[in-house]
C-alpha cells in the first residue's frame, strides 16, 4: 500500500472515530467470518475502499450502521415469531390436566 493511499484512508484499525477497519476487524465486530464480510461487501451491504492490491478497508461508522441494522432485524423477526405463537398459546386449554392414576396390583 503506497503512502498516498494511507494518507487518503486516514487512521487504520480503530485509532479514532472516523477510522478504517480491516476485513478481520469487521468480522470480529459482526461475529462472522472474514469470508462473510467479503460477501457483504460484494453484495453492496457494506461500503468499503479497496487498495490496488485488493485489500478492503471499511469505515467504522459503516460497520456500526450494519450492526444496528442487524439488531433491528433480529428484534423484528423475534416480534413476528412471538405474534404468530401467542394466539396458539391463548387457545391452549386452561384447565389442569387429569392427574389421577389407577394403581394396578400385580400378582395377588
Amino acid at each position: 500500500m503506497s503512502n498516498s493511499i494511507l494518507a487518503k484512508l486516514g487512521p487504520v484499525s480503530g485509532q479514532g472515530p472516523g477510522s478504517w477497519l480491516t476485513t478481520t476487524d469487521v468480522a470480529k465486530m459482526l461475529q462472522v467470518t472474514p469470508r462473510e464480510v467479503r460477501y457483504l461487501a460484494r453484495a453492496g451491504r457494506l461500503a468499503f475502499e479497496q487498495t490496488r492490491s485488493g485489500q478492503r478497508f471499511f469505515r467504522e461508522r459503516e460497520v456500526v450502521r450494519v450492526l444496528e441494522q442487524r439488531a433491528k432485524g433480529r428484534i423484528r423477526s423475534r416480534q413476528e415469531l412471538l405474534a404468530a405463537v401467542r394466539p396458539q398459546m391463548l387457545r391452549a386449554p386452561l384447565a389442569p390436566r387429569q392427574t389421577r392414576f389407577r394403581l394396578v396390583r400385580s400378582g395377588t
